[in-house]
């Protein structure tokens, strides 16, 4: 498990109320695969740079090879001349993706490992390979491997007063109902200590918004009522397209084949904005909707 806290360049904001933050969870995009929406990932990511939003990536930002196929691969001895092909295959993917978030360069938190990706015989991966195109001098993007915790402090007079922990992984496993998504998630409550606590894998966009209470440190101990959210974070990914074809046969996708629920386009976007009173100091958090690209 990775864990991460930001620099003080994402954090420091100047007056009181400090000025929100914008956090825009973005995966399951499947670049490369039939149905992945570009043109939607693309408004979706205007609108974040519009925001001046930071991004944390969920996993499967392209289609290149699922972990069977991976398997596959590496058991076939195929010839120097096949694998320079399929390391082609998956550069172009990585290109079209890149492509797609153009300038989002330095705005990315990190982003997780999902279960597509593509292992190079130079022992980088296709997300390893994202990762450090995102990143700037400023700025590292993480790879965050398959789960994290992150958490994002604010200053204030020189010190951290308030933070936000973020909980967050690729998903796994199945769960085509909302409440096998959340709970899913709500198990994580119990096991991992944090404010927003997020998943994708499953292309649904799907959230709850709980309470937690605690105690405020000093000599006239208060309550504090936080706000945490569970969410599923969505996906650019088509599972029904009109009219598909197999060649010359009509054949749906795995989605269609297995009747599962259609994708969930897009994905939540939250605002993170550290108050000050004269008892404490706290992040409030905010859940806008995630469809912000129709």
């Amino acid at each position: 498990m990775e864990t991460l806290e930001l620099p003080s360049k994402l954090r420091r904001t100047p007056n009181l109320p400090y000025k929100a933050i914008t956090l825009m969870p973005i995966g399951d995009v499947q670049l490369g695969a039939e149905g992945a929406d570009l043109d939607r990932l693309k408004r979706h990511i205007d609108y974040g740079l519009e925001h001046n939003a930071y991004f944390l990536g969920m996993g499967d930002y392209v289609d290149v090879a699922s972990p069977s196929n991976r398997a596959k691969i590496r058991a076939a001895g195929l010839y120097d001349s096949v694998m320079e092909a399929l390391e082609a295959a998956a550069e172009k993917a990585i290109g079209e993706f890149l492509e797609a978030v153009k300038g989002t360069e330095g705005r990315w938190l990190g982003i997780l490992e999902g279960h597509h990706f593509y292992d190079f015989a130079d022992g980088t991966t296709s997300d390893t390979r994202i990762a450090l195109a995102l990143s700037t001098p400023q700025f590292t993007c993480h790879h965050l491997g398959t789960s994290a915790l992150v958490r994002i402090p604010f200053v204030r007079g020189g010190r951290t007063a308030c933070s936000t922990t973020i909980w967050c992984h690729h998903g796994q496993g199945g769960g085509q109902t909302t409440g096998a998504i959340l709970n899913k998630l709500e198990r994580q409550v119990g096991n991992f200590e944090a404010d927003i606590y997020l998943m994708g894998h499953y292309t649904k966009e799907v959230s709850e918004r709980k309470s937690r209470i605690s105690l405020s440190r000093g000599p006239d101990p208060h309550l504090i009522h936080k706000t945490i959210y569970l969410a599923s974070t969505g996906g650019f990914h088509r599972g029904y397209l009109h009219k598909n074809r197999t060649g010359l046969v009509p054949r749906g996708s795995y989605v269609e084949q297995g009747m599962f629920s259609p994708a969930t386009l897009g994905g939540p976007v939250f605002q993170l904005r550290p108050v000050h009173t004269n008892k404490t100091d706290y992040v409030a958090i905010t859940k806008i909707d995630g469809d912000l690209s129709p």
